[in-house]
């Protein structure tokens, strides 16, 4: 770019603009409305300094502009001043915003951060700092309900300041942490992870053998490899597929399998599978199979995806059910968490599987049989 180019630009900005709308011009703006005023500025900085709290023991960052003042506490996320104009910050009325996040029904407040204790904030950030923008943001915030259970979540709090106005926003993912065996994060409140080594076996009982039934998970495979091209099954009762009396689901490469055999033998296995693919990896799925006496059907997330007319009454077998294997021991075993695993002795209808799917934890009490919630 040369030195006339330059100029040019230059003169160019100081010309009026003209403002215009969808019925045409709404009114000349002159170059001295488009300059900064005096009161356009903002700050940022540690009320009491980087090391130091307030006589309340809080670590406050303020922000204060030619218009408004805020004092923001770090450790215990929230607005602890607010008001309008430009005094000091500690004139300004006592502020109550807290942070709070609803998930399946259950309120979980923010209680805090990692760094609570740490000499110097390091949960507090700093992204942008100048005259007319500042951002800053708060990480590590941690989610507890009032019973105490933390919600397993990444969480921030991100503030963005201009002179005449000021932007929060409140980011929240869920957390999974690698897969081990035994109990773990859960779709509500805890589940139980499967990392294939392990299994979950249940004796043989008659409340496990209801003619007609309704299996109902919620399953979570971590995106690792091989996960998401295993063949194993996640739920197995009586034996094996060829098994008198078995049901159970499998993941097969990618593909949700619903079994149930009557009869016994190879002859009388009952498949239904899913859409491949479906099921995904870093995702929580809700599955379900029913059979009424008549029609075995599948359902994913709330959907019916598959059905196969069957048209015989459901024989019981004498076998153990197993989460996590193959309950005769063959086969690869799962990798992955199960929760709110449940038997009911009817086969619920397409709106009361939606209604599970919506309502991770409220069950349907009439016809349960059995539940693992973990």
């Amino acid at each position: 770019m040369n030195p006339c180019t330059v100029a040019a630009l230059g003169l160019l900005l100081l010309l009026p603009t003209v403002a215009l709308g969808q019925d045409g011009p709404l009114r000349v703006v002159t170059p001295t409305e488009c300059m900064p005023r005096a009161d356009d500025y903002g700050h940022m900085w540690w009320m009491h300094g980087l090391r130091e709290r307030s006589p309340e023991g809080k670590r406050l960052r303020a922000f204060e502009t030619g218009r408004y003042a805020v004092a923001l506490d770090v450790d215990q996320p929230g607005i602890a001043q607010f008001g309008a104009g430009n005094g000091a910050l500690g004139a300004l009325p006592g502020a109550d915003l807290g942070l709070a996040i609803t998930v399946d029904g259950r309120l979980y407040t923010c209680v805090g951060t990692g760094a609570s204790d740490e000499p110097i904030p390091t949960s507090a950030r700093l992204i942008e700092h100048g005259r007319f923008l500042n951002r800053s943001d708060i990480v590590g915030l941690r989610f507890a309900d009032d019973e105490g259970r933390e919600l397993p979540c990444d969480a921030r709090f991100e503030t963005t300041s201009w002179p005449d106005r000021l932007a929060m926003s409140l980011e929240v993912a869920p957390r999974h942490e690698t897969i081990t065996s035994g109990p773990s994060f859960g779709r509500v409140g805890n589940g139980h992870a499967f990392d294939g080594t392990n299994r979950l076996d249940f004796d043989a009982s008659p409340e496990l053998e209801p003619e007609q039934l309704t299996l109902s998970a919620w399953v979570f495979m971590p995106d690792e490899e091989g996960v998401a091209e295993q063949r194993a099954w996640m739920i197995c009762k009586n034996g094996n597929e060829w098994v008198e009396g078995n049901y159970g689901f499998q993941m097969a490469r990618r593909q949700l399998c619903a079994y149930l055999n009557i009869g016994g033998g190879r002859e009388n296995v009952h498949l239904v599978r899913g859409p491949h693919g479906i099921i995904t990896t870093e995702a929580w799925h809700h599955v379900a199979m029913t059979y009424d006496g008549s029609e075995l059907r599948l359902f994913i997330d709330g959907r019916q995806h598959a059905a196969k007319e069957i048209g015989l009454p459901r024989t019981p077998g004498d076998g153990a059910l197993c989460f996590g294997h193959r309950q005769d021991g063959q086969q690869d075993r799962f990798r992955g968490v199960l929760d709110e695993v449940r038997l009911y002795s009817s086969a619920l209808s397409a709106e009361e599987l939606q209604a599970l799917h919506k309502a991770p934890g409220n069950p349907i009490a009439e016809s349960l049989a059995r539940e693992w919630s973990f």
